[in-house]
């Protein structure tokens, strides 16, 4: 018995526990000691002002490199107005700024690779933000609910719009979509106020609901390279009045343009999808509404649901 008490005690996994974070010059640390590396940490009461995160900080005589921006690290800090991160720092970790309501700048160094789920998420007063050209990853959320945020670039090196990840920035009328995108994942844009957008070639998935309720948005462009649009993926913009699809697409989700009442011009260059969800024009005023096709295409739209329900369906002109 003993024996095998010793066994199980043996066998259990062992955990790491963190050491406390120091204060250097103002700004809370854990010291990793194993990588030999600094990480930016929660404060207590929060921080203040400008905050310009050092590059290395030096604890009981040896220099860390600061290369993490720590899960939370300033989602307590309601009184932060600017931070700078330098280029040593890789990553920033999950809700590392969520939160910071009076947070209006960013200086994000080109060392950045990894933003993280909900990073700067509520960040309310955050109007600009230019990533580094080495991002590869922003998590789901990471820029969700800043509502004053009027631009941001994303660099050729990220291949995936992930889930929320712009999700009610209003204020964000303009955007483009880097040509290294694949997937636009679900309420991508949910809720900005783009006010058209162009799906360039490379991306092949619209994800659900991906540009819901974007009341502002007046015209669609989508490439040849998408095949799927999904459920509701347009849902709700109800500005909306002409839309351009590529000759890729193979299947339509349910609610696709659903409650789109401005709809009145789409032009598709493929042959019929072959698959339709429900109510892909549900609340669209299709009698009204005009049908673009190729011309060798016009008699199969003309006798197939729900494109037989537009008021009229005519050759693109060449």
């Amino acid at each position: 018995m003993k024996k095998l008490l010793l066994l199980m005690l043996t066998a259990l996994p062992v955990v790491a526990i963190a050491a406390d974070p120091v204060e250097i010059d103002g700004i809370m640390y854990y010291i990793q000691s194993k990588t030999n590396t600094a990480e930016v940490a929660q404060k207590s009461f929060g921080y203040e002002g400008s905050v310009v995160i050092p590059a290395s900080v030096t604890y009981d005589g040896v220099t860390y490199p600061v290369t993490t921006i720590g899960e939370c690290a300033f989602s307590t800090s309601s009184d932060v107005t600017s931070v700078t991160i330098p280029n040593t720092v890789t990553t920033i970790r999950l809700s590392a700024f969520r939160g910071c309501s009076q947070l209006t700048s960013v200086i994000i160094g080109t060392g950045v690779t990894t933003i993280e789920t909900f990073a700067f998420s509520g960040c309310s007063s955050l109007t600009s933000v230019t990533l580094p050209d080495n991002l590869k990853s922003i998590g789901v959320g990471a820029f969700s609910n800043c509502r004053k945020l009027k631009s941001i670039n994303i660099p050729n090196s990220v291949n995936k719009i992930e889930m929320k990840v712009f999700e009610g920035c209003s204020s964000l009328t303009s955007f483009t979509i880097p040509s290294s995108v694949s997937i636009i994942e679900t309420s991508a844009f949910c809720g900005c106020g783009l006010t058209s957008i162009l799906i360039p070639e490379g991306v092949t998935t619209i994800g659900y609901d991906a540009f819901y309720g974007c009341r502002e948005l007046k015209s669609i462009t989508i490439s040849n390279s998408v095949t799927t649009i999904s459920n509701g993926a347009f849902q709700l913009c109800d500005n909306l009045t002409t839309v351009s699809i590529g000759n890729g697409v193979t299947s339509f989700g349910k609610d696709v343009f659903a409650y789109c009442g401005k709809l009145n011009s789409i032009t598709i260059t493929c042959a019929v999808p072959a698959r339709i969800g429900e109510d892909v024009f549900g609340a669209v005023p299709l009698s009204k509404a005009t049908l673009h096709v190729p011309a060798e295409y016009i008699d199969s739209y003309k006798s197939k649901w729900p494109w037989s329900y537009f008021g009229s369906i005519v050759a693109i002109k060449e």
